[in-house]
């Protein structure tokens, strides 16, 4: 897995979607899910940006999986691209973590 600099080890996951009378549920891929760790402190982090009109929408997040409704009830098939953050499992949960020293450089001759 390949993962973009952040001040937290984060892994990231992206896809497509559509909604189908309002809702949809996205099931993640379990490769994904094997890398990575939630918690009420760490949870997973879902952003959705529409690529059709509609009401706007919300999102539930559940263990290996996400369901996306539309507002007020809405009841389009709009499609969406949605981009999911979570914490690496194999990590502790930390921010801005010190990074260690590096060896003091010398010049020779100079």
């Amino acid at each position: 897995m390949f993962s973009q600099e952040s001040p937290e080890p984060l892994l990231e996951d992206f896809g497509n979607g559509k909604l189908s009378s309002g809702y949809a549920r996205v099931e993640l891929d379990p490769l994904f899910l094997d890398c990575i760790k939630t918690d009420n402190e760490h949870p997973m982090r879902v952003f959705i940006q529409l690529n059709d009109d509609c009401n706007g929408v919300y999102v539930k997040v559940g263990d290996t999986y996400f369901d996306v409704y539309e507002l007020q009830n809405g009841k389009s098939n709009a499609a969406f691209t949605y981009h999911v953050v979570a914490n690496r499992k194999d990590t502790d949960f930390l921010r801005f973590p010190e990074a260690r020293k590096l060896p003091a450089q010398t010049t020779h001759g100079h």
